[in-house]
């Protein structure tokens, strides 16, 4: 058992984080609680990037990458925007992780509280590996 004591504080200023974060790419804190659900793939997201996406030159120099990312989204589910996250990798692979979810991300819109579809985000990782 592991006694952390309260968590409220802690809880709070995590909460607050995410809110700022939310406020920094351009969405309304208040809104994430009160969707009816959040956009949801359509097609399988590992086909969206594939081993034929894999940077020439990393491929030929071994070289693996990770690359968080978040893409924008209209009312349709449409990605507008493709925005790394954090990637300790190449600009070949962002690019090459930007420019595949633009053309092949599938996405159901989030819907708000009364059902109608709105603008909102969805974020993951890819990681590119080799003889994985």
């Amino acid at each position: 058992i592991l006694k952390t004591g309260p968590m409220d504080k802690a809880f709070k200023a995590l909460r607050d984080c995410n809110d700022e974060i939310l406020q920094l790419w351009g969405y309304d804190p208040a809104k994430r609680t009160s969707l009816q659900s959040e956009p949801t793939p359509k097609t399988p997201p590992g086909n969206w990037v594939t081993d034929v996406s894999y940077p020439l030159y990393e491929l030929s120099n071994g070289g693996r990458g990770i690359v968080h990312f978040r893409l924008d989204l209209d009312d349709t589910g449409k990605a507008t925007k493709c925005e790394i996250l954090d990637s300790p990798s190449s600009k070949d692979f962002q690019k090459a992780v930007c420019s595949n979810l633009m053309k092949n991300a599938r996405l159901s819109p989030a819907l708000d509280s009364a059902g109608n579809p709105v603008p909102w985000y969805w974020q993951s990782t890819v990681v590119f590996l080799i003889g994985q």
